[in-house]
């Protein structure tokens, strides 16, 4: 068990973590589950992910989990909300959805639900334990995380 796995076993059911989008996909695929299961989509959701990339260079993407689950020695995590740390406008982003949104479409199972914008008052002390970086990191979200990071978040939201 890697030190990730050692610290995750540590949270709590109502700890809400951030994890970074390759870290999730990735290093902690055997426990993580993401509300789009469809390889075909996922591969789908991640050409989205690399247009938004390739528009602002800066923006980073964290999985937002609800908690961590445990059975005896295995840990479960799941996540149905996308945080895009970027400049770009809610429209914006929904505009790279648009296409996929018609009856027919066999990705239409991409699409968020609802994409917002949100704010500190969104956010509080209680709302989000850690985030885990792609490099391993784990850090507490509100020492690293200030209202500049959090008035960039978009959140994709599939219910």
């Amino acid at each position: 068990m890697n030190a990730i796995h050692k610290k995750l076993f540590q949270m709590s059911n109502n700890d809400v973590l951030l994890i970074e989008y390759n870290m999730f996909f990735n290093d902690l695929r055997d426990v993580c589950v993401f509300v789009i299961d469809a390889k075909d989509e996922l591969l789908e959701l991640k050409n989205v992910l690399n247009i938004i990339k390739s528009i602002d260079k800066d923006a980073s993407f964290f999985c937002c989990t609800y908690g961590v689950d445990r059975s005896d020695d295995k840990i479960y995590i799941y996540c149905d909300n996308l945080f895009i740390l970027t400049y770009l406008c809610v429209e914006e982003v929904q505009s790279f959805f648009s296409k996929y949104d018609t009856l027919n479409n066999p990705f239409r199972g991409i699409v968020p639900s609802d994409i917002t914008i949100l704010s500190a008052d969104d956010i509080t002390a209680e709302t989000i334990k850690c985030v885990i970086y792609d490099s391993g990191i784990i850090k507490d979200f509100h020492k690293e995380w200030g209202t500049a990071e959090i008035s960039k978040i978009k959140s994709l939201l599939w219910d």
